[in-house]
Parts: C-alpha cells; structure tokens; sequence
C-alpha cells in the first residue's frame, strides 16, 4: 500500500485533469494556470500538517492561493481563508479550464526563500524544514 507522499508523488497531470473535472469546488480561480510541481509540494507538505497561510478570498474567488487552495481540496484538508477587498476587476475562470504547467515555475532558491517563511510559520527554522523536505525540491 501506498504512503500518502508516494501516492502524490506518483499523481500525475492526468490524474489532477480529471480532479479538476470533477470535484464540487466552492471558490473559483482568478488565475489560468496552476504549476504540477508546486502543487505536489504544496500537498505533500499538507498531508505532514504543514500549516499554511490563510487562502485569500472575495466573492467566492482566489485572489492569492490556488495551488494551496487545490491541495486542500484534493487532500480534504481544512485550510484557513481570509476575506479580502476586491479593489480591481478579475476574471474568473472554471477549475476544470485551468491549463496545467509541467514546468516548474520556481527556482530552488524560490522555494528554499518560500520554504523560510513556512517554517517560521510552523514555529521550525529552515534547517530543520529543509531536513524533512529537501526531497521535494
């Protein structure tokens, strides 16, 4: 039987295809594409009970958030979400529409500079997050 991180490790763009398809989301996308990778971080951390940031919201819309917002939804996890001000005119897209990067979006020094904040967030220093996860990158 598969661990939790080796079932999202082996999940594929197909597989989040058709998660896309077919899952009831509550909240929409004001962005067109979501990155692979950082969505398998961002799950894999999740199912550790890596706590993350709120998910920024108005009008039952992302504003900052996605991937962390998809990960929770696919872990059927809770995450913590925040109202915000809509103070600009968004488009809002359809999850099952949403183009799928391969690519990684982020450099590991992104990740590791990403990785810092979480791990004060979690009450870790970076050494010790990067530890547990450097697997990741």
């Amino acid at each position: 039987m598969l661990t939790q991180h080796q079932f999202i490790e082996s999940f594929t763009i197909v597989h989040l295809q058709n998660f896309l398809d077919n899952y009831p989301f509550r909240i929409s996308p004001t962005q067109q594409k979501i990155c692979f990778p950082r969505f398998r971080r961002i799950a894999c951390l999740m199912s550790d009970n890596i706590v993350f940031p709120p998910i920024k919201f108005c009008d039952d819309n992302i504003i900052d958030g996605h991937h962390r917002y998809l990960a929770a939804c696919f872990l059927n996890c809770i995450s913590d979400f925040q109202i915000t001000n809509c103070s600009f005119s968004m488009l809002v897209y359809e999850w099952p529409k949403i183009a799928i990067d391969e690519n990684d979006w982020e450099l590991t020094i992104e990740v590791k500079k990403n990785w810092k904040k979480l791990a004060e967030f979690n009450n870790m220093n970076l050494a010790q997050f990067l530890h547990l996860y450097e697997y990741l990158l």
